[in-house]
C-alpha cells in the first residue's frame, strides 16, 4: 500500500481520509503495537491526524490502545470481520461441493440468505444442461419472482414473509427482467403468499 501522505490527494472519486485509515491499519497488522508518533512517521502524516484517526478507529472497535504503554494494535471488530470472512468463504466452498452432483444432472444451484427484502446470491453453480445461470454471486433478487426467493420465504413464519412482501400484491415481472422466474407475465403474477400460506 503507498503511503498516505499529508499533503497528497487521493485519487479522483476516493476518500482521502479513508484512505489514510486503511493505511493505519495496515501498518499495525504488519508493526504493531504503533504509538502515534511512531504511525504518523510511517505513513508520513502529522501526528495530529492521525491522532484524529486512531481517536476514530478505536471508537469503532477497529483497533485497540494498550493503557500501559499508550500504543495501539488491531482491535476485536477486524478480527470479528477477519473471522467472518473466512466462515463464509468455507460455507461457499461447502456449498459448491454440495450442489455439485446436482450440476452434472443437468441442475444449477445456488445458496443465497436474506438480504433486507430481497435474496442475496453468495454461490451459483452452473449445470451441464442448457439453461444458463443469470444470477452471480453478490447478485441481489426479488423474494417474490426467483426460486432462491421462495425457498427463502418458505422457512418464514406467516407473519415475516407478508412483513416481507408488504400489503399489497407483488409488481410482476416483465420480459426484460433478469431474474424472471417462468414463462412470461402470467408465471409471476398474483400473490404467492395466498397460494403458499393458504390464506386470502
Amino acid at each position: 500500500m503507498e503511503q498516505c501522505s499529508e499533503t497528497g490527494n487521493a485519487p479522483r472519486g476516493e476518500s482521502l481520509s479513508l484512505q489514510r485509515g486503511l493505511e493505519i491499519l495496515a501498518r499495525l497488522g504488519l508493526e504493531a503495537p504503533l504509538g502515534v508518533r511512531d504511525l504518523a512517521r510511517r505513513c508520513d502524516l502529522a501526528p495530529a491526524t492521525v491522532q484524529r484517526l486512531v481517536n476514530t478507529l478505536a471508537q469503532g472497535g477497529w483497533i485497540e490502545q494498550d493503557a500501559a504503554t499508550l500504543r495501539y494494535r488491531l482491535g476485536g471488530a477486524l478480527l470479528a470481520m477477519a473471522d467472518r470472512v473466512d466462515l463464509t468463504d468455507r460455507m461457499a466452498e461447502a456449498a459448491r461441493l454440495a450442489l455439485a452432483p446436482l450440476a452434472e444432472r443437468g441442475l444449477n444451484g445456488y445458496l443465497g440468505v436474506l438480504r433486507g427484502s430481497q435474496a442475496l446470491y453468495l454461490v451459483s453453480v452452473q449445470s451441464t444442461g442448457p439453461v444458463a445461470i443469470r444470477s452471480r454471486p453478490g447478485d441481489l433478487a426479488k423474494l417474490h419472482t426467483t426460486a432462491m426467493g421462495k425457498t427463502l420465504l418458505a422457512g418464514l413464519t406467516d407473519a415475516q414473509a407478508m412483513l416481507l412482501l408488504g400489503g399489497g400484491p407483488p409488481r410482476s415481472l416483465h420480459r426484460a427482467d433478469p431474474h424472471r422466474s417462468g414463462r412470461g407475465r402470467g408465471a409471476a403474477g398474483g400473490h404467492p403468499a395466498r397460494g403458499r400460506f393458504g390464506r386470502g
